[in-house]
């Protein structure tokens, strides 16, 4: 089952969450109110987390702007291969050709880990 499948699935079995999908065109938080704008309709919530960047920030001397992208499997395989108590941290054994890239391996079991790809530009 895909991550995304999963935290759907599970999502779904909570009675205090609502999903909607659309395109978000304002995200609005100040001392009276909180809300997005979603296809032209107003969501209201006590909190909003946002990771989205609408343009890019001003930045001041000595600023620098960084896109953080990361890629995960959860893998598991036939054979014992990982050491349970045992993470790889930020390994930069892969290409930096597109910018400062690494991989993590987070273990569950023996035969079962996230793998995830980090790449930095």
């Amino acid at each position: 089952m895909s991550f995304y499948n999963y935290c759907f699935e599970r999502i779904r079995q909570q009675p205090n969450i609502s999903v909607a999908f659309g395109e978000i065109k304002k995200i609005e938080s100040n001392e009276k109110e909180t809300f997005i704008e979603l296809d032209n309709q107003e969501i209201h919530a006590d909190y909003i987390f946002n990771s989205i960047l609408f343009e890019k920030p001003t930045l001041k001397k000595n600023e620098y702007y960084l896109l953080q992208h990361f890629k995960g499997w959860m893998i598991e395989t036939k054979e014992p291969v990982f050491k349970v108590d045992e993470a790889t941290l930020m390994d930069f054994r892969v290409s930096q050709q597109h910018g400062t890239t690494f991989v993590y391996v987070m273990p569950f079991s023996e035969t079962k880990a996230l793998v995830e790809y980090n790449l930095v530009y």
